[in-house]
């Protein structure tokens, strides 16, 4: 879908979204989303789901292991990839933007490194000069590379990422530099004979992270900081049966300028040979009343031998909901 974007006149605004938002003359939706996400920082991109498992848990992974994409919410987790993994998902997101993501991990360097990126392409805009169309189709989005490795210290793991981030409008841009680091521990299994406690706290895993440290993104005379984080979280799995695995989670994410938000997610298993389902849902706070950010959010898995096709809904209030996909490898 095409909007109209008038090329006069641009305001200089405090927050590079903002600045976006309105040289392309987008309606108000993904604006309203981007408030709820941190309307004063840059780069959205780096606030919205990175992944479709992720997204259906309501994003309370910083504890979840056991892929790649937790270089995009916990470094450190990076550690429990077993071997290689790589994964790409897409939705249609809000205003006719598309968000998208992309990672792989491996072993390397006594540790696991991953590579990803991050991406939010803004629709098509019209320029328009003195109320007339020129013809000249606009584009803009912003685009996040991560690297990031992370490795097992004892019964410690520690991980850290860097992230460039870029941000265009038309033929303006602007980029910035943040950071990561994490650290995540798992408690020993329950010896034989250990007491009620030791078994119910075996295998939980408890970790925390620091996200998007660095600069500021400066585009069109407009400077913003980047949307910096602090969660904390933590995860436990749950053997119902022999083919049947409940993990609970739950996260509180601390961004700047915010309330701390708690969320809390359960992802039940079902396993048999080389086939596996996954039933996923999440619940987070909603900081006020009038908030889209979805309060619930559900998500389902398939996966046969190394292949896996995830899927999650969330519901955007009034503003509608989204659908994400993705494709996962994991031999």
């Amino acid at each position: 879908m095409a909007v109209v974007a008038r090329t006069r006149a641009l305001p200089r605004t405090r927050s590079a979204l903002r600045v976006t938002l309105l040289a392309t003359s987008l309606a108000a939706p993904l604006a309203a989303v981007a408030a709820q996400e941190g309307g004063r920082h840059a780069a959205v991109v780096l606030a919205l789901p990175a992944a479709p498992r992720a997204a259906a848990l309501a994003e309370a992974v910083t504890a979840v292991g056991g892929d790649e994409s937790a270089l995009f919410y916990s470094p450190a987790q990076l550690a429990t990839v077993r071997r290689h993994g790589a994964s790409a998902s897409v939705e249609r997101f809000l205003a006719s933007t598309t968000l998208g993501a992309a990672v792989g991990a491996t072993r390397v360097a006594g540790g696991v490194g991953a590579l990803g990126v991050r991406s939010l392409a803004y629709p098509e805009a019209i320029e328009m000069r003195e109320y007339e169309p020129t013809g000249r189709v606009l584009t803009g989005g912003e685009l996040a590379v991560s690297a990031g490795w992370a490795r097992a210290l004892g019964g410690v793991r520690v991980g850290a990422a860097a992230t460039l981030v870029r941000q265009r409008v038309a033929e303006a841009s602007g980029q910035a530099l943040a950071g990561d680091v994490g650290i995540a521990w798992t408690s020993p299994e329950a010896a034989s004979g250990a007491s009620a406690a030791c078994r119910a706290l075996a295998g939980v895993t408890i970790a925390g992270a620091v996200q998007h440290v660095g600069g500021t993104l400066e585009l069109l005379g407009s400077g913003s900081p980047l949307p910096r984080r602090a969660r904390v979280g933590v995860a436990r799995p749950i053997a119902l049966s022999p083919a049947l695995r409940l993990l609970a989670s739950a996260d509180v994410v601390q961004q700047d300028g915010e309330s701390v938000r708690p969320a809390g997610a359960a992802e039940l298993r079902w396993q048999r040979g080389r086939l596996a389902l996954d039933a996923r849902g999440g619940l987070r706070r909603r900081l006020h009343a009038d908030e889209a950010l979805p309060a619930r959010t559900v998500g389902a898995g398939l996966g046969y031998r190394a292949m896996a096709l995830d899927y999650a809904y969330q519901g955007y209030a009034a503003l509608g909901a989204t659908h994400r996909l993705g494709v996962r490898w994991a031999p």
